[in-house]
């Protein structure tokens, strides 16, 4: 009987043991159908990711949610198999017959089982979830390239709605709103981007980019900051940052940005031009002299360089060398009314007046209708004595401003050279009008008062005069806090 009994559980046992068998066996053809699955999904998702860098983090993504898959049933089988042989060890009479089993393991668990199905399940339907929002990322993909953004948009906000967090479906959909210029729109998707991934550093770059569109400067510097901490080798972050701090004319900390963004990319030529700029706003000419040839040797065929640069020289009275700068500048972009007329300003400080008259006659071909060029012109005629053809500019300047006392001002010292002085007092007293606490006028206006023989009227401008050039040295020497 005692035997019968062994023989029984030797049976019982043989029993379980083929059953395990048979799970075992079923559990590897599931295995290498999802591994064969997952073969399929990855090369296919490996193939589309070619259009765009950042589908490839995705494949990687799902290629690691099937390989932990896959890890956890082979993990399960192995467990089986460690339960049956630790029984076989606790079992020396049914060892021998075990042993020909060649280690298939027992599965005894139905509860695991179920649980594991539902797990499998679940896993099945987030991945299916995140395959329609990953199939709705690539179409847009490829309307974004054939240039149809309104249906891109379309796609990615069907990508969103099946997965809120799927962040590259946002950023893409920031960069379409940029396109079509819905910045406020597109904002709102760069901030979902940083709240979704706040340690990518093209998050907050963009985001930076978007808010100077929105010239909400001050938190476009935040977001360039932001994306410094990230990534502090950033070139674009550097610059784009010193260009703001810039307009802020904050030029100390705007040097720094620009001197930072040139240890990354020292090739760089606009940020060295930039860097120029901003060493001239600080009064630093020699230093933006240096900045401005660097950026000439990268490029030397921007006419900009050479005019900042000419500005620079001027400054420091290097007015030769300014010349020869506007020169370069001027067979670069010989339309440029600008720089005719600096050329013209600059030969005019060297007295040289007959060659700063024809660059001024040059810029007013250009461009006749600048105030500022038609009033420089007549300021050299003067310096001619060609006092007629000083007046006509002066009446043209005056055309375009008719509120410059200057202008006015100026012209009346034509007419009293001509000894027109009647026309003159009109031109002084319009002056007057658009400025009355123009000391100058007010004397040039006593002084011909005094030649008409109206001494009353002589005295009473030129004590005006007197008394305001008074008020602005005590202004002066008693500034406002």
């Amino acid at each position: 009987a005692q035997a019968q009994k062994q023989l029984n559980r030797i049976d019982n046992l043989e029993a379980q043991l083929k059953a395990s068998k048979q799970r075992y066996q079923q559990l590897i053809k599931e295995l290498e159908i999802q591994i064969q699955t997952a073969q399929e999904s990855i090369d296919f998702l490996t193939r589309e990711a070619k259009l765009s860098k950042t589908s490839i983090e995705q494949v990687e993504t799902l290629k690691s949610q099937f390989v932990f898959r896959l890890q956890g049933m082979i993990s399960e089988v192995q467990e089986m198999k460690e339960e049956s042989l630790k029984e076989l060890q606790q079992k020396p009479i049914e060892t021998k017959k075990l042993i020909s089993l060649n280690g298939l393991s027992k599965y005894s668990e139905p509860e695991k089982l179920v649980i594991s199905d539902v797990v499998i399940t679940a896993e099945s339907e987030e991945s299916s979830e995140l395959m329609i929002a990953d199939d709705y990322l690539k179409k847009a993909e490829s309307l974004i390239i054939e240039g149809q953004l309104q249906e891109a948009l379309n796609c990615l906000e069907k990508a969103i709605a099946a997965n809120y967090k799927l962040d590259q479906a946002w950023y893409k959909k920031a960069g379409v709103l940029v396109k079509l210029q819905r910045y406020q729109d597109g904002l709102f998707a760069y901030d979902q981007c940083v709240s979704l991934q706040p340690q990518k550093y093209e998050n907050w770059y963009n985001r930076g980019n978007i808010l100077v569109r929105l010239q909400r400067y001050a938190e476009a510097i935040e977001s360039y900051d932001q994306a410094i901490k990230i990534k502090p080798n950033d070139y674009e972050s550097w610059h784009n940052r010193g260009a703001l701090l810039r307009k802020f004319k904050r030029f100390d900390e705007a040097l720094e940005s620009y001197n930072k963004a040139l240890e990354i990319a020292p090739d760089k030529y606009e940020t060295r031009h930039n860097r120029g700029n901003v060493l001239a706003k600080l009064e630093r000419y020699e230093e933006a002299i240096a900045s401005y040839e660097q950026a000439i040797k990268l490029n030397p065929n921007k006419s900009e360089l050479w005019l900042n640069q000419a500005n620079a020289l001027s400054a420091l009275q290097r007015y030769q060398e300014a010349l020869q700068s506007l020169e370069k500048a001027l067979s670069l972009n010989p339309n440029n009314f600008e720089l005719f007329k600096i050329k013209g300003n600059i030969l005019g400080k060297l007295n040289q007046y007959s060659e700063a008259l024809d660059s001024y006659k040059k810029a007013i071909e250009i461009k006749p209708d600048s105030y500022e060029i038609c009033f420089e012109c007549g300021e050299i005629l003067v310096k001619l004595q060609q006092y007629s053809e000083a007046i006509a500019l002066y009446e043209q300047a005056i055309n375009l401003k008719p509120d410059s006392s200057e202008a006015w001002r100026c012209k009346g010292i034509c007419l009293e050279k001509l000894e027109q002085y009647p026309e003159a007092l009109v031109c002084y007293d319009a002056a007057l009008s658009c400025q009355s606490d123009d000391a100058e006028t007010w004397r040039y206006r006593g002084s011909l008062l005094s030649k008409l023989k109206q001494y009353p009227e002589a005295i009473s401008s030129l004590g005006k005069a007197i008394s305001i050039q008074k008020e602005l040295r005590i202004a002066k020497s008693h500034p406002v806090s």
